[in-house]
């Protein structure tokens, strides 16, 4: 169950091009799971009063502070990124059903990420990593331009070229049959994205793929 906190920011760093690191320290420990989001609102500018936005915690729940990796585009994250050291925010959390749970510990899971869209998948590998988990990761990751791409915790990335959709013939050529059958399939990304991930996938006989809101 969600419920409302008080975050003071205490780091602001800019990571790619128009997106920023912000790590925040909540008023008190919250309990949530790698991939959740919080809705987040920022009273303090007349242009953003009583306006909310949903961003993906990038940290695991282990931590003592909050992440999150936010690109800048539209008025809201723009006073976003105006917020000063020690200023604080509020949000509600924790939110979502695209998270990492016990029922995906050990097993296979491939992640499919557009843009920021890679924030979910920062927590859940960092957490399984950390709890020791042995979840097999395989992460596909794209953006427009190779200066938009976050490197922070990444690794094992494949990546289609900069500019260029994940299409079909692409997941035919890097998802076998088997992974295909015997994976948790997670898609997050522009809506657009999402949408034609899903019927793809849906067409190449995924079982098991797992989108925000579905």
């Amino acid at each position: 169950m969600s419920d409302y906190y008080k975050i003071k920011l205490i780091k602001k760093e800019k990571v790619a091009k128009d997106i920023f690191k912000f790590v925040f320290e909540p008023s008190e420990k919250f309990s949530f799971l790698p991939g959740n989001y919080v809705l987040m609102f920022n009273n303090k500018n007349s242009n953003t009063a009583g306006i909310s936005r949903p961003f993906t915690i990038a940290s695991t729940p282990k931590g003592e502070n909050i992440k999150f990796l936010i690109k800048k585009v539209g008025v809201f994250t723009t006073e976003l990124e105006k917020l000063e050291i020690g200023e604080s925010l509020d949000i509600e959390a924790p939110l979502g059903s695209l998270s990492y749970k016990p029922e995906h510990y050990g097993k296979n899971i491939i992640f499919i990420a557009g843009g920021t869209g890679i924030t979910p998948y920062l927590s859940m590998k960092k957490y399984s990593d950390k709890e020791k988990h042995n979840t097999n990761f395989k992460i596909f990751y794209s953006v427009k331009e190779k200066d938009e791409m976050i490197t922070e915790d990444v690794d094992k990335v494949v990546v289609s070229n900069e500019g260029k959709r994940i299409d079909e013939s692409f997941l035919k050529e890097n998802i076998s049959e088997e992974e295909l059958t015997n994976s948790f399939i997670f898609v997050c990304g522009p809506p657009p994205m999402e949408k034609a991930i899903e019927e793809i996938l849906i067409d190449l006989g995924a079982k098991n793929i797992i989108i925000e809101g579905n």
